[in-house]
């Protein structure tokens, strides 16, 4: 087997090395900020894992709090009881959405009327 060599000029040396020393700095910046890319999200991940913690925790202090509250039943002016802050659920039937519209209604038009 022949080898053959191909003569290039000092120009195309210069200009295949300058490409060749641009290619390993784009791999280096590359691998570089993957390292830091891993690393961000490693962080992230620990962050998430550690605010998931403390809301579950906030959760677990609010419900204990919400228990050692003392329940207030309110009144409506007619003196009929609304709702209870224990969250019973409400003796009413859920009003259809037309219902609940009429309401709404009477309900601006009273306002409108004082």
């Amino acid at each position: 087997m022949n080898s053959e060599h191909v003569r290039l000029s000092p120009r195309e040396r210069i200009f295949g090395e300058k490409n060749l020393l641009i290619s390993q700095l784009s791999v280096l910046n590359f691998h570089k900020n993957l390292k830091e890319y891993k690393r961000f999200r490693k962080e992230e991940f620990l962050l998430k894992f550690a605010l998931k913690t403390k809301i579950e925790e906030t959760v677990t202090l609010i419900d204990i709090v919400d228990k050692l509250l003392p329940r207030v039943k309110m009144y409506d002016s007619k003196g009929i009881e609304e709702e209870t802050l224990e969250g019973k659920e409400e003796t009413k039937e859920h009003l259809s959405m037309e219902s609940e519209l009429y309401s709404l209604k009477q309900r601006i038009a009273k306002l409108g009327n004082m």
